[in-house]
């Protein structure tokens, strides 16, 4: 599977991370592709908001080491929809 869309970004975090376990609808957490996701906006140098989505070890980094107001980059596939599922985070001051 190619990484057609990679893309990369860094700008300041405007809302609180948010942490939340995903529920497979049959209980079967062996089947479910993810276990926890953590989001948050993202504001662009050009005012462009987009959310950053991390999954599972990535979501818990995230939740437990971002604030509002820090200045992060990141990396990931975007969509149509101005959301980041990050691969990479990091805090740049």
């Amino acid at each position: 599977m190619g990484r057609k869309n990679l893309c990369f970004f860094s700008g300041v975090i405007i809302s609180n991370p948010d942490f939340k376990f995903i529920l497979n609808k049959n209980l079967n957490l062996k089947n479910s592709l993810h276990i926890s996701i953590c989001r948050f906006e993202l504001k662009l140098e050009n005012e462009t908001i987009v959310t950053v989505k991390a999954y599972d070890e990535l979501a818990d980094f995230c939740y437990s080491s971002l604030k509002k107001g820090e200045v992060i980059a990141v990396s990931g596939r975007s969509n149509v929809l101005y959301e980041i599922e990050n691969d990479f985070c990091q805090r740049l001051f």
